[in-house]
């Protein structure tokens, strides 16, 4: 077997895992994500809008602003599920107090990596979409890079590059795998919650933002582990918390 064959990402084995590890402890993952979405994902958005509108920019410049405020910290609140993650893939078990301690952490350790990525992942769609996506592929893993390695930003996004290389539409498949089991769901969920009305359509949009956070994250978690074994045989242990 050689070396491209033993470093392949396999996009199936991550998805399972990830759901599997989300199914099997959906109470400490369901706190969690309640938790980083009710204090700091929705709180901080209405203060980010109110700001923003007294700033009075242009109109043609606040729904990307939006898009890539939400998308930094999205991606800093990614790094809450890093340490319960790993520890599941070790074998064991995720405490609720854990999850959110050693989650909580974490995000703001890895918080500055989330906005230094999205504007140059937004520029890079602003330049013919490509550029954007190569970026998105590159840097899929920096966040658990940042919150395991404890690297500086410029360096996690060095090292997502370097281990996401050889691996690109693996990667590229496994988000849109991601986004499409997401889409699936919630596709289903609005059969359910459209005759309830306007709490019906926000019950739905809570529910998608709760789970995309949530296995997005795990995802991006087990995809990292995964492609430190596959290149590296090594696995992140997570004792690098303590």
């Amino acid at each position: 077997m050689n070396q491209n064959t033993r470093s392949a990402l396999r996009v199936g084995e991550v998805i399972s895992t990830s759901l599997s590890i989300l199914l099997r402890n959906p109470v400490p993952f369901g706190t969690l994500s309640v938790v980083l979405v009710l204090i700091f994902f929705i709180p901080v958005i209405i203060f980010f809008l109110v700001a923003l509108s007294a700033l009075r920019l242009p109109e043609v410049l606040i729904p990307p602003v939006i898009i890539l405020f939400v998308y930094a910290w999205c991606l800093g609140l990614s790094a809450a599920y890093v340490h319960a993650t790993l520890g599941i893939l070790e074998g064991r078990k995720a405490g609720i107090g854990d999850c959110l301690g050693r989650g909580l952490a974490a995000f703001f350790r890895a918080l500055p990596i989330g906005f230094a990525m999205a504007p140059a992942i937004g520029l890079g769609f602003l330049f013919f979409i490509i550029p954007g996506v190569v970026l998105y592929v590159a840097w899929w893993v920096a966040i658990p890079v940042a919150a395991v390695e404890r690297r500086g930003v410029f360096d996690s996004l060095r090292r997502s590059a370097q281990l996401t290389d050889g691996n690109g539409w693996r990667v590229f498949g496994l988000v849109a795998a991601i986004y499409l089991i997401n889409t699936v769901f919630v596709s289903v969920l609005s059969i359910v919650t459209t005759p309830m009305g306007r709490l019906g359509d926000t019950i739905t949009s809570l529910v998608s933002v709760l789970l995309l956070l949530a296995f997005g994250s795990i995802a991006i978690v087990v995809c990292y582990a995964r492609l430190r074994a596959a290149k590296e045989g090594v696995a992140p242990a997570v004792a690098v918390f303590d």
